[in-house]
């Protein structure tokens, strides 16, 4: 599934050049394979990252 930076789940923190994605409270099917695609006037910039996800 796809997931947006708007959706309940996801928390945007950050002040100035650098801001942080948090999940606060993760659930095991978002173990996956995630793209962040920031965008300016300057251009745009892409991360892929590996989440794994572990029942406690």
């Amino acid at each position: 599934p796809e997931y947006y930076k708007d959706a309940l789940h996801f928390k945007s923190a950050g002040l100035g050049p650098q801001y942080c994605l948090e999940i606060p409270y993760a659930k095991l099917d978002f173990t996956g394979t995630y793209s962040v695609i920031a965008r300016n006037c300057h251009g745009d910039s892409k991360a892929v990252i590996s989440l794994q996800i572990y029942a406690r």
